[in-house]
């Protein structure tokens, strides 16, 4: 039977590591170990420990290793329970079937009874993490969309992905109206001149929530599907002395693969890469899917989805900076239950981490960049398009009140 997850790290002991060790597969024997966070003071749904090992000698036992762990917190383990559960899933049953190099599992489990998590990795210290906020150098986001799309295309339309459950929120926009309506208002008042088409849009989206007929789309698995990432950002991968690209944070979902790569672009290449290399990038993920094998999604519609997708994520830039505007003001959020649990559960990871205003700044103003980018006419266009469209909306919604 498997050992019982340890409530916090100070639960860890040298008869509970030869334990998960052996079921395994290693018979590893231990004279003792220390443990440091390596988590401390970030915006961790949980929390991370390299544990340096000593073990007897002629053992199998790795020298150090990174454990992850649920939050102490209950209220944050329960609201990213699913968070837990999905990086789990994938050790357990995609790991070995990604071409992307992810740290060796020696042992996960997941006790959603308790909202308990543990997973214990290979340590990638030798690895060179990236920096979302600074950004690199072009070649290495070319390899890491090269790393994106050969993931996505071995798992396209993947029966074991389909059968995966997926998180869904449920959504109550009128219920949610009313707070991103004010947030909306205190982003305007605090970055209005620097991000016109990302207000805009979020603007025309939250007006469209609050319209008398508005109604929630199903969820439905979306056509085509894959196995996504989720958070496929700079400071989740690596490159190794080999200079193989190495990821990590695996809490994959079925999902559209245009998504990670809207989030990938839009939060991690800069301005002037969008401005200068942003077709050239989406070509080149586009041509590797194909070279590996999908032959179902033409280069027009990836830019379509591509473009919808950045609409929609615009309102979460909007959000996040209507948060932060407060914060500075009132020194509190405010009330945020409203919101999915799932999306409360990411604001206040952000929230907490102390880079997380610099993050959110530089996806707001690379975001803002890459609509400029795909938006028809550009700036100037796309904002008198949304103008537009915010002004049938009103107009649509007094015709309804009267």
């Amino acid at each position: 039977m498997p050992p019982e997850i340890p409530e916090t790290a100070d639960d860890i002991d040298v008869a509970w590591l030869e334990q998960v060790f052996a079921l395994g597969g290693r018979n590893v024997r231990l004279e003792g170990f220390s443990i440091e966070m390596i988590s401390e003071g970030r915006g961790f749904a949980g929390e991370v420990y390299r544990l340096n090992l000593q073990a007897e000698a002629g053992g199998n036992a790795p020298k150090n290793i990174v454990l992850k762990l649920h939050s102490v917190d209950k209220s944050r383990a329960e609201q990213v329970l699913f968070a837990y559960r999905n990086e789990h899933r994938f050790y357990e049953s995609f790991a070995q079937r990604t071409p992307v190099r992810a740290p060796h599992c020696y042992y996960g489990a997941v006790d959603e009874t308790n909202n308990r998590f543990v997973l214990m990795l290979e340590d990638l210290h030798k690895v060179k993490f990236g920096d979302q906020v600074r950004g690199t150098v072009i070649e290495e986001i070319y390899a890491a969309v090269v790393g994106l799309a050969k993931h996505h295309a071995a798992f396209w339309k993947d029966d074991d992905v389909a059968a995966l459950d997926r998180n869904q929120d449920d959504l109550e926009p009128k219920k949610m109206a009313p707070l991103l309506v004010a947030l909306l208002e205190d982003a305007k008042q605090t970055f209005g001149k620097g991000l016109p088409l990302s207000l805009s849009i979020a603007g025309v989206i939250i007006t469209a929530f609050n319209a008398p007929d508005f109604k929630v789309p199903e969820q439905q698995l979306p056509d085509p599907f894959t196995l996504t990432h989720t958070d496929y950002r700079l400071d989740n991968m690596g490159f190794d002395e080999n200079g193989e690209l190495v990821v990590i944070d695996w809490c994959c979902a079925p999902g559209k693969g245009h998504a990670d790569l809207a989030y990938f672009l839009s939060g991690n290449m800069t301005p002037v890469q969008i401005a200068t290399q942003w077709h050239e990038t989406v070509s080149l993920y586009h041509s590797t899917l194909t070279e590996n094998g999908v032959s179902d999604y033409s280069l027009a519609q990836l830019t379509a989805d591509l473009r919808t997708h950045l609409v929609e994520q615009s309102i979460l830039s909007v959000v996040t900076l209507g948060i932060f505007s407060r914060l500075n003001r009132d020194g509190s959020p405010g009330d945020l239950s409203v919101l999915p649990s799932g999306m409360q559960a990411l604001l206040r990871n952000i929230i907490e981490d102390p880079r997380g205003f610099e993050i959110v700044m530089s996806m707001a103003e690379r975001t803002e960049a890459a609509l400029t980018k795909i938006m028809p006419g550009g700036a100037f266009g796309g904002s008198l398009l949304m103008g537009s469209l915010q002004g049938v909306l009103n107009l649509k919604a007094r015709l309804r009140w009267k």
